[in-house]
């Protein structure tokens, strides 16, 4: 797509350059408040990790994006996509099959964390002579 040079913005995120147009940033409402804020600068400078800035700018302009395939890479998306405020790839990559099973993990652990303390506090409990408190009957 064209864009007239007036609609052209620069961007330095990180150190990396990019550039997109006016049309684009409005789409994320935060950031284009910010950056226009800065606009009679000589650069604007955003700093955060340029990493996944391209894809923000993509998802901005088509409403679609390439999303990562580690776990860790979907987190850092994500934290970079709530840092922009872009609501729509927030939910994208919360509504994707890898957040989801990352989602059943997590609570698989927190789970299993909470049974090996339970655990341990009983074999504690046992080693030192005293039981753990029964609860009370009804």
């Amino acid at each position: 797509m064209l864009v007239d040079a007036p609609d052209v913005i620069r961007l330095d995120v990180g150190g990396h350059s990019f550039t997109t147009s006016r049309r684009t940033l409005v789409r994320a409402g935060a950031l284009y408040r910010t950056v226009s804020a800065w606009q009679k600068a000589d650069a604007i400078v955003i700093d955060r990790d340029p990493e996944f800035f391209g894809t923000i700018l993509a998802y901005l302009r088509d409403g679609t994006c390439t999303l990562p395939d580690t776990t860790a890479q979907m987190l850092a998306l994500r934290a970079e996509a709530e840092a922009y405020q872009v609501g729509g790839l927030l939910r994208a990559i919360d509504g994707s099959s890898s957040m989801r099973v990352h989602r059943r993990l997590a609570a698989a652990a927190l789970q299993s964390r909470g049974l090996l303390q339970a655990a341990a506090d009983a074999l504690l409990a046992y080693a030192f002579g005293r039981l753990p408190p029964q609860p009370a009957a009804p």
